[in-house]
């Protein structure tokens, strides 16, 4: 053992007696603002907010319950501070849908696609235009255990075109 050991082992015991602390509590605000994403604050309603909110369901998007789903941006730009229950209630009132399966699976990737095609011992090759048919009229939905997704319904495109001042509907 040399002098340099000696001065190792005696720099590792210093190193190891001292505690790092780590907080994970969100910074307070200097103007004592919510976060956008607080649910104790009123969500608006208005036309602006619920269409733009419906532009994000032009394609089909999946129906989680887990709120990071969402954007935080939405919360903060729209002012929707539960994307959930706005999304829920945009489809109890028609101007969401549920997806069918044919749109689902075109959300896939063709790797994705022909992996189902595999499972099933189906042909896997084609385009994705040729596949999709192949896995809905080979394969019964329930086995395919596809994510629910919902997407702008006509009602839904209507409303935005009427906010947004589209001319074509």
């Amino acid at each position: 053992m040399g002098l340099f050991d000696l001065f190792k082992r005696k720099r590792m015991a210093k190193s190891s007696q001292s505690e790092v602390t780590v907080s994970f509590e969100m910074p307070k605000s200097p103007h004592n603002y919510n976060y956008p994403w607080d649910k104790r604050r009123p969500s608006s309603n208005s036309d602006y907010s619920n269409a733009h909110f419906l532009c994000y369901f032009k394609k089909p998007r999946p129906m989680s319950n887990d709120p990071d789903q969402f954007a935080r941006a939405v919360s903060y730009n729209l002012h929707i501070y539960d994307p959930i229950r706005r999304r829920n209630e945009l489809l109890k009132k028609g101007f969401l849908r549920l997806s069918n399966p044919e749109e689902i699976l075109s959300t896939y990737k063709v790797a994705e696609l022909k992996e189902i095609l595999e499972k099933h011992n189906l042909p896997t090759t084609g385009t994705k235009a040729e596949l999709i048919p192949r896995i809905v009229t080979s394969i019964d939905a329930k086995r395919l255990k596809l994510q629910p997704m919902c997407q702008l319904s006509k009602k839904g495109y209507d409303f935005i075109c009427k906010v947004n001042g589209c001319q074509d509907t």
